[in-house]
């Protein structure tokens, strides 16, 4: 986690993994986003956003959700995660922060049909 306040450490999952989102290679849509959440922590609908990476990336806050898509343990404690599209969640996969992973970074999930 960072201690800078403007900055916040948060989950990235790609659109593939995300029923129902799609975005753009430019943008981000921010899910998880509680009622709860927004009294405590108030983040901007839309805006831009930048991906402190090796290379940062740029992107644009398109929309935020309440639907939880990942698993509170990889949360870091209940914080919204960001949905990218797959490419730049491949370019993130390749510049990824050992230090940042949890030891636990894999999430293996399945989806039952009624």
């Amino acid at each position: 986690m960072n201690n800078d306040p403007g900055v916040l450490t948060l989950p990235v999952i790609s659109e593939k993994n995300a029923p129902n989102i799609h975005v753009e290679k430019s943008e981000v849509i921010l899910s998880g986003y509680s009622d709860l959440l927004k009294k405590f922590m108030p983040i901007q609908s839309s805006g831009d956003v930048k991906l402190l990476i090796k290379e940062p990336v740029d992107l644009k806050v398109m929309d935020m959700k309440k639907d939880y898509l990942i698993s509170y343990n990889f949360t870091f404690g209940g914080l919204p995660v960001a949905v990218v599209s797959q490419n730049v969640f491949e370019e993130l996969d390749k510049q990824k922060d050992p230090k940042l992973q949890l030891e636990n970074s894999q999430y293996n999930a399945v989806n039952i049909k009624r």
